[in-house]
């Protein structure tokens, strides 16, 4: 059987996508590699790591060492031996060519020791990496296949190691997650992460038979589609409570929490917005965040250079630089054209957008959707 083939380098909402292996030997209900049948299958390498990585640094929106790298969001880098093999082959080779973007892995599966040695030599030559660990509490019912002892102890190896960790959190829907259940998790993971990531339900078409399974209740599919996440009104109450766990970080953007950890100002525009408003961070943090100064005719500079990589030069545009906005007029853009524009301009970018293989962002301006249940 033919498998779909993502992008082998992409640009997503908050950094560039690296993909040379696609398909996971887990089944995540939720996951938005079904819609593609990349779930319960061994990962397979499409290329060589040499060509994989000579794509990566000869990538046309490539233009920042600033803009981190994950690694494999199409399966899970240390689903497998070999994965993890393919993995350190890449990091080898991205050393020798002196590729210092922060570096990110996304997993749920157990880091081996002699992982977190090697990347701790990496490190020593000047590389940054942050472990996402993806832990919600749920079941095998699920997620299938996952082993949530190996997932947690993930968090305790990390921390002694002294390698940086960001907790991804989600589904966040009734049926799964209570409010005592979320009680439980952040009491876990604020002893060991840096932040906590919490995006509640990335819901897609392919979704629509089988939302039962989250015990959900009937709810505008189409409106969802169209959100940027779907959160029981409950719990989105409760995750964005200050006074709940006041000095732990919690962020509703992904890019956010990266920003957080690397001691840097918020690079995808969502200062003073929604995602600021909820998002609980250190006053350092908002004062790193607030003090970037646009400049509109340095933006209007590196617009006309940016606006050439994504075959755009001719567009129409305004540029508000004290609002952190620009307007492109009379164009489309994809996912990817969204996420390089704005990352790399550091303000919100307005224009119409054309739907890509993978859902859309609040880089977007999409919104959440909030719906009732009877959850505790």
């Amino acid at each position: 059987m033919k498998l779909f083939q993502c992008p082998i380098i992409d640009y997503h909402a908050s950094w560039i996508a690296f993909n040379p292996i696609i398909g996971c030997p887990f089944i995540c209900k939720y996951c938005f590699l079904n819609e593609f049948g990349l779930t319960n299958i061994n990962p397979r390498q499409v290329i060589s790591p040499m060509d994989a990585v000579d794509k990566l640094v000869n990538y046309e929106k490539m233009v920042s060492d600033e803009i981190p790298i994950c690694f494999f969001t199409a399966t899970d880098a240390f689903a497998s031996q070999d994965n993890i093999k393919y993995l350190k082959d890449c990091l080898i080779l991205l050393d020798n060519k002196n590729i210092i973007n922060p570096k990110i892995f996304i997993t749920k599966c157990y880091v081996p020791d002699s992982f977190l040695q090697f990347v701790k030599e990496l490190e020593q030559k000047g590389h940054k990496f942050i472990f996402f660990i993806s832990y919600s509490g749920i079941g095998n019912d699920i997620e299938q296949g996952i082993n949530l002892k190996k997932t947690k102890d993930n968090f305790v190896n990390l921390k002694k190691n002294r390698l940086d960790i960001i907790h991804y959190f989600r589904p966040l829907l009734p049926g799964v997650h209570s409010l005592s259940k979320m009680v439980e998790i952040f009491e876990f993971v604020k002893n060991y992460a840096n932040s906590s990531v919490v995006t509640g339900l990335k819901v897609q078409e392919n979704m629509k038979p089988y939302l039962g399974f989250l015990g959900a209740p009937k709810f505008n599919f189409e409106k969802a589609v169209a959100s940027e996440s779907v959160w029981d009104a409950k719990i989105f109450k409760y995750v964005w409570e200050k006074s709940n766990f006041p000095t732990y970080s919690r962020f509703i953007s992904t890019s956010c929490a990266v920003a957080n950890l690397l001691e840097i100002p918020d690079y995808n525009g969502f200062y003073g917005g929604m995602e600021c408003s909820l998002c609980i961070c250190s006053s350092e943090q908002r004062e790193r965040c607030k003090n970037v100064s646009l400049d509109h005719n340095e933006l209007r500079k590196k617009l006309t250079i940016l606006l050439k990589v994504v075959n755009l030069e001719k567009a129409k545009y305004k540029i508000f630089a004290k609002k952190r906005k620009i307007f492109l007029y009379d164009v489309t853009l994809t996912n990817s054209d969204f996420a390089f524009l704005t990352q790399n301009l550091k303000c919100k970018v307005m224009a119409s957008q054309k739907k890509g293989y993978y859902w859309g962002t609040s880089i977007q301006n999409n919104k959440v959707l909030k719906i009732r249940s009877n959850s505790d």
